[in-house]
């Protein structure tokens, strides 16, 4: 709930000023795809997503100047692996993902802020992840069901 009281706290004052402003909000690649073992935090992720989406679409109705992405990164080298619990079989998976995740957190943010300047709604990072997303899209559009976003790897 941190984004929606963060948006419930800022949005307004952001509308009053009438001012050029953005929000980003930070989901994850787990919020475009579905990561078996971690159903808990995709749902958290896509509620972030789609949150973000809405809000797009309000604010443009408003024809506010307030612009809005979503930063969707895949692993990265945090110390988020830490707060892992350590009897789930997929937390030991996880964290070798976070340990050799292959752009830092300065690259990220870099990343980030070239998309925004760019004017991208989604920014997404991690382009190999580009893979899951798609394929996630045609599955729903072909109404299949869903792949495993961990076996698009590029090879």
């Amino acid at each position: 709930m941190g984004v929606v009281h963060g948006l419930r706290a800022f949005v307004p004052r952001l509308l009053a000023a009438r001012e050029s402003a953005w929000i980003v909000n930070t989901a994850s690649l787990a919020g475009l795809t579905s990561v078996p073992g971690l159903a808990a935090y995709c749902a958290s992720k896509h509620a972030v997503v789609a949150l973000s989406e809405c809000l797009h679409h309000e604010l443009a109705r408003l024809d506010a100047p307030i612009r809005v992405a979503v930063l969707c990164p895949a692993f990265v080298p945090t110390a988020i692996a830490a707060t892992l619990p350590a009897e789930e079989p997929w937390a030991a998976q996880v964290r070798r993902a976070v340990d050799r995740g292959r752009l830092s957190a300065d690259e990220v943010a870099e990343r980030a802020l070239a998309g925004l300047a760019a004017g991208r709604f989604y920014l997404l990072p991690h382009p190999a992840g580009l893979a899951g997303v798609a394929a996630r899209a045609e599955d729903i559009a072909a109404g299949h069901p869903p792949r495993d976003p961990t076996d698009l790897r590029p090879s």
